[in-house]
């Protein structure tokens, strides 16, 4: 099976290789002290990304995820804060080491601040 494997791919490589691959791997650079969970599964230990990374990820990386933009943002974000718990503290860090705290912050306001209820302090 042939995959196209794409390592920090820039603007250029997202816009014009990354949109038209079927089933694209991308490969980045992790973040330090990125939120991951330690799992081990037959012995085998390795890390998952926690909901809150994935969370931040979706909504910093526009180019990236351009797809899962605008409503379907706001969706994915309603049915995380609804149905899983979610530790804000991990979520506004990465945010912030991310340089996207401040926004991710307004997006929750402005579109579910009825599930953030006073978590959020501005």
């Amino acid at each position: 099976m042939h995959k196209d494997v794409f390592l920090n791919p820039d603007e250029k490589a997202i816009d014009f290789y990354i949109a038209e691959s079927n089933q694209p791997v991308i490969i980045r650079k992790l973040l330090t002290r990125a939120p991951l969970a330690k799992r081990t599964e037959k012995n085998i230990r390795f890390y998952t990304p926690t909901l809150e990374k994935i969370l931040v990820d979706l909504f910093a990386e526009e180019r990236l995820f351009y797809y899962l933009q605008g409503s379907e943002l706001i969706h994915i974000y309603k049915n995380a804060l609804s149905n899983y718990a979610i530790n804000f503290t991990r979520l506004l860090s990465y945010a912030k080491r991310r340089e996207r705290n401040h926004d991710i912050k307004q997006f929750m306001t402005n579109h579910m601040s009825h599930l953030i209820k006073e978590v959020i302090d501005d």
